[in-house]
C-alpha cells in the first residue's frame, strides 16, 4: 500500500492510498524498516517513474489521509 499526493497545490485533500502491486514496473523494494516494539519489519519501496493505473486507488483521492489512518490502526 503505498500514499502519495496526486496534486501538489491542494496539500493532505489530495493524498490517496493505491495497491501497488510488487514487479509493478518502476517499483522496487528497499530495505527494511525495524520497528520500535512488536510487529514484521516494514520494506521501504522506491518508485521512479511508476505507473499506477487508477483502479489501483482505495476509496477517493481525498480519502487517502483516512485510509491511511485505518491501516495503521489510529
Amino acid at each position: 500500500m503505498v500514499f502519495a499526493t496526486t496534486d501538489r497545490s491542494l496539500g493532505p485533500a489530495a493524498i490517496a492510498g493505491f495497491v501497488v502491486e510488487k514487479g509493478n514496473p518502476g517499483m522496487r523494494q528497499g530495505r527494511k524498516e525495524k520497528k520500535m516494539g512488536s510487529g514484521p519489519p516494514t520494506p521501504l519501496s522506491d518508485l521512479e517513474d511508476c505507473f499506477v493505473p487508477e483502479e489501483a486507488r482505495l476509496g477517493t483521492e481525498a480519502d487517502g489521509t483516512e485510509t491511511g489512518r485505518g491501516a495503521i490502526g489510529s
